[in-house]
Parts: C-alpha cells; sequence; structure tokens
C-alpha cells in the first residue's frame, strides 16, 4: 500500500492582509505622532470643560455675541488668569531666593539646626565632619547656581521650546467649542448619516456634562488642600504660610509630584526660622494630607461629581502613572468619565435603542 499523503493548502486572503496592513500603518502614524494626537485629546477635555461656561453666557447676556468672539473672551481672560497666577507664585518664590541669598544672616540658624540633628545618635556619626559655616556656604553657591545665567537661558529655552505645543492646544480646543457640530458634520460626511451624526452629539453633549462637573471637583479639591494646608501651617507657625498654601493649592492638580514639590519650600522655611521639630511636624503634616487626599478627599469628591466608585478612582490614577507619568494620572479621571460614557449610552452604539 502506498504512503497517504496530507496535502495542506493555505488561502492568502488579500483582503484581510489589506486590512492588516492598514491596521498597522495607523499604529504606525500613531506611534509617530502620539504628541500631536495627545495634544488634540488635551484639547478635546479642555473644550468639554469649557463649553458649558460658553453656553451659559450666551444665554445670559443680553447682547447678542457672536460665539467666536466670546469664547476668544472667555480664552485670553484663562491665559492671563493663569499667567498672573503663575507670575504672583513665581516673584514670591524669587522674592525668597534673592532672601536667601543673603544666608549670612541664617548662619547662625543653620548652625544651630546642625546642633539640633547632632543631639540625634543616629545622625551624629553622619555629621561628625560637617563644620560650622559649610552648610551656609554650600547652600550659598548652591542657590547662585541655581538662579545663574546659563540655568536661567536653559529654562527660558525649555519654556520657548513649549510654546507652540501650548499655542496648538489652546487654538484646537477654540475649534472644538466654536465649530463643534461642523467638525462632527465633517467627520462623519462620508457617512451621509445623520442618525449617526445625532448621536455623536448626544455622546460629546454627555462628556461636557460630565467633564464639566471634574473640572468643579478640581478647582473644589484645589482649594481644599490650599486651605487645610494654610490653617496647618498657621497652627505650627511657620513663615509665609499663605505662599506656602497657595503652592500647595494650585500644584494639587499635578498627581503624586504636586504634594512632593510643594513640601521642599515648607521644609526648608520651617527648618530654618523653626528649628527641627517644626520641619519634622511640617513633613508629618503634609504626608498626612497627601495620603488622606489619595485615599479619601480625591475619591470622594470625584464619586460625588461624576458618579465613579472611589475604588475606580484610585486604580485609574495608579495605572494612568503607571502608563505615562504625571500626564497620565491628570488625565485619568476624565479618560475613566469618556469610557464609562462610551459604554453606558446605548444609543451611541446601537441605532434602534
Amino acid at each position: 500500500m502506498g504512503k497517504r499523503e496530507n496535502i495542506v493548502k493555505v488561502v492568502i486572503d488579500y483582503r484581510s492582509l489589506f486590512h492588516l496592513g492598514g491596521v498597522l500603518i495607523a499604529l504606525l502614524l500613531l506611534y509617530k505622532t502620539y504628541r500631536l494626537v495627545l495634544g488634540l485629546y488635551i484639547a478635546f477635555i479642555i473644550a468639554s470643560v469649557i463649553k458649558p461656561l460658553i453656553d451659559w453666557l450666551q444665554r445670559i447676556t443680553k447682547f447678542k455675541i457672536k460665539r467666536g468672539i466670546l469664547a476668544t473672551l472667555v480664552y485670553v481672560l484663562i491665559f492671563f488668569g493663569l499667567i498672573g497666577i503663575f507670575t504672583s507664585v513665581v516673584s514670591g518664590f524669587l522674592s525668597q531666593l534673592v532672601a536667601m541669598l543673603q544666608i549670612v544672616s541664617y548662619e547662625d540658624k543653620i548652625d544651630q539646626l546642625l546642633e539640633q540633628l547632632r543631639s540625634y545618635p543616629l545622625l551624629e556619626k553622619a555629621l561628625a565632619g560637617v563644620e560650622p559655616g559649610a552648610v551656609s556656604l554650600y547652600l550659598q553657591d548652591l542657590l547662585l547656581r541655581t538662579v545663574s545665567l546659563s540655568n536661567t537661558l536653559k529654562g527660558a529655552q525649555s519654556l520657548v521650546g513649549a510654546i507652540p505645543g501650548i499655542i496648538y492646544v489652546f487654538l484646537a480646543s477654540w475649534y472644538f467649542v466654536v465649530d463643534r457640530d461642523n467638525i462632527i458634520e465633517s467627520l462623519l460626511l462620508p457617512l451621509r448619516d445623520t442618525q449617526a451624526t445625532q448621536r455623536l452629539r448626544e455622546f460629546i453633549t454627555e462628556i461636557e456634562l460630565q467633564l464639566g462637573r471634574w473640572a468643579v471637583a478640581q478647582a473644589f479639591l484645589m482649594l481644599i488642600i490650599g486651605v487645610v494646608t494654610y490653617i496647618v501651617l498657621l497652627i505650627l507657625r511657620v513663615r509665609y504660610a499663605l505662599g506656602l498654601a497657595i503652592v500647595a493649592g494650585l500644584l494639587e492638580i499635578v498627581p503624586t509630584i504636586g504634594p512632593l514639590i510643594s513640601v521642599i519650600p515648607a521644609l526648608i522655611i520651617a527648618a530654618l526660622t523653626g528649628g527641627v521639630v517644626t520641619a519634622v511636624f511640617v513633613l508629618a503634616a503634609y504626608f498626612l494630607i497627601q495620603q488622606l487626599e489619595n485615599s479619601l478627599i480625591v475619591p470622594k469628591v470625584m464619586q460625588h461629581a461624576v458618579g465613579i466608585h472611589p475604588l475606580v478612582v484610585i486604580l485609574a490614577i495608579a495605572v494612568g502613572q503607571t502608563l505615562a507619568g504625571v500626564s497620565g494620572a491628570l488625565l485619568a479621571v476624565p479618560t475613566v468619565v469618556i469610557i464609562r460614557i462610551a459604554l453606558g449610552l446605548r444609543s451611541f452604539w446601537d441605532p434602534k435603542s
């Protein structure tokens, strides 16, 4: 008997290969232009937050102002408001920095702080070789290098390099606010489906409503952190409590890194003006505020604002930070809101519903 041969036929579906190639090209383009895509996503979130405000202003104004002009006025006010806040914070910081450059007046304080640290057995050996006055000289040199011309130019260069991206995001969000309906129709024009256009409008309207609530909740969180920090610093009798509290409130919008940055000037001022014990209490207070913020305040406020369970908020921020760092953590809750709306809005997926 002859051996039976098994013949395997390989059928190549050129349409499947074409689709696979299209998907790979789309992924490659997304990888190469992810910064632009991320900018568009941020612009969409900003527009979703601002559009309800524009709609409300158009309803209450007695004079009929064109939407483009009204949106431009709002964006200009927001822009100059942010510039004013940034300038006030930076100018206050620089004034304190200039004062600290006169480090001679703090030399006795630093030496006293050094002696207090040496009184702890764990630090006695580590600080045995540090001579009085050495820390003052080191800090003076460090501060002089911090505000040196080269570092200033590097900072200015980074700021100038970021300006085109900021303009791109604001312009895109402005167009989303002013011409949203035309953008939707142009995107769905090849389909010529009025029902799909209406469903997309409903979807985006719901996103705008939820993200507006998220923005209000975020501002409320910044206010809570600022007020609590101010009260704690007043109780501990730390100088410049108001300025430090404003910095803590503003940086609350930056997950994880924000609280770490805000605690540094508070620790320096507390250590130089109040000693080691005050600095330890300040560190413990900031740590406690951050823990309460991450595990209780933020989840509860976001649950009340957008209806997301506190555990989902915590996990979303953790996943976002793991995937994309600070920007991922900042955009985590809005992304979860959009995904939840997309999954829950049946009319968006099922025209018959």
